[in-house]
């Protein structure tokens, strides 16, 4: 039954591509099918869409939550949104739905999660968990279809917790776990997966077991400790830096300290295996090369305007890629990257066994 179910969806798929003249998805898949080689694909694997990019928090090294975001205030619409799923669902098959912004600000984020469920698109949400307060509205996220979400937790206490989350209540997200499991186990969902994130800073990194310990408690399906990053440049990044780097260098993003600054001393090698497979866009329609160019530095182009596959292939895309084969560490929005560095992003993580709902 799951393989006709499989059979049935790629035979749907298929007839779509050829509707829409998709023929160079066509040729590429039989292709790479073929040979088993590495091809450049006529679309990314996955994308990073930003549903909106205000927040209701005042995290210290987010450019939301300080106000240096360099982009007005704006959240995409629902049927903005559908223009991009109805491009690229007969392709892509998953999307992380965030990125400077909360994503359960948005008043539409569920029927989008749906829209793109429905479309035979795997989601993926990460959010601070301030939104989930009450049963029936998890239900909700649950029926949504939503495949994964990760919900930001990055202190044992209020105390710890709120250095860095300003604005939050710790109570709600606790609360906020406890509801989203009760309404898989009452739905019997094994999904969204949910992944207790935990950013390790100085003023928590003593917590680590603890946070550990807590995710079991809580029925977190994943436990995972994220490098800190920080969202802007110049003495305000020094300032912070100094008050939430950790004495465990590993969670340093490469940040070393010298003379009393942090400078970025670890090698760029001229590859860069992000700028082949996916892509961000930003909630204003601005087609951005990876997440790591937080203040959209390299515009690629406008999917309000363009299709994604003329965007992807074109001559400003292949020359940002040319240059970073060539010289990526002349690339500023390249400094901070871990893609192909010594340090992975988010390299530890603990993936739970225990019984899922409704089991």
């Amino acid at each position: 039954m799951n393989f006709m179910k499989y059979l049935t969806e790629k035979i749907e798929a298929l007839c779509l591509i050829i509707k829409k003249r998709r023929f160079d998805i066509i040729l590429y898949k039989l292709l790479k099918g073929l040979t088993g080689k590495s091809l450049f694909s006529p679309l990314p694997f996955y994308l990073v869409i930003e549903p909106t990019n205000l927040c209701n928090l005042r995290c210290i090294a987010c450019p939301t939550g300080t106000n240096k975001l360099n982009r007005l205030a704006r959240s995409m619409s629902l049927q903005e949104f559908k223009k991009i799923v109805d491009e690229v669902r007969s392709y892509i098959a998953h999307i992380d739905l965030w990125n400077l912004g909360e994503p359960f600000l948005h008043k539409d984020i569920l029927q989008m999660v749906r829209y793109a469920t429905e479309s035979g698109i795997r989601i993926r949400i990460c959010t601070n968990g301030t939104f989930f307060k009450d049963i029936e509205y998890c239900k909700y996220v649950v029926k949504s279809g939503l495949y994964y979400l990760i919900i930001c937790l990055d202190g044992a206490d209020h105390e710890t917790y709120n250095k860095y989350r300003k604005g939050a209540d710790f109570s709600a997200v606790i609360k906020g776990f406890e509801l989203i499991y009760q309404a898989k186990k009452e739905l019997k969902s094994r999904k969204p997966i949910v992944e207790l994130q935990f950013i390790v800073m100085k003023h928590n990194e003593h917590q680590r077991q603890m946070m550990l310990e807590m995710s079991g408690k809580l029925h977190a399906d994943v436990y995972r400790e994220k490098a800190v990053g920080i969202g802007f440049d110049g003495s305000d990044f020094q300032k912070v830096a100094k008050e939430i780097f950790p004495r465990d260098t590993s969670f340093n993003r490469n940040y070393v300290e010298k003379d009393g600054l942090f400078v970025n001393e670890v090698a760029v090698p001229n590859s860069c295996s992000s700028i082949e497979y996916y892509t961000v866009i930003n909630s204003n329609g601005d087609v951005t090369p990876c997440c790591s160019d937080l203040a959209s530095f390299h515009i690629m182009g406008n999917i309000f305007r363009d299709d994604l596959r003329d965007i992807w292939r074109n001559g400003k895309y292949q020359n940002l890629r040319r240059k970073i084969h060539a010289d990526r560490k002349s690339l500023p929005v390249c400094g901070t990257c871990l893609d192909g560095r010594s340090n992975s992003f988010g390299k530890r993580t603990y993936v739970k066994t225990g019984p899922e709902p409704g089991g």
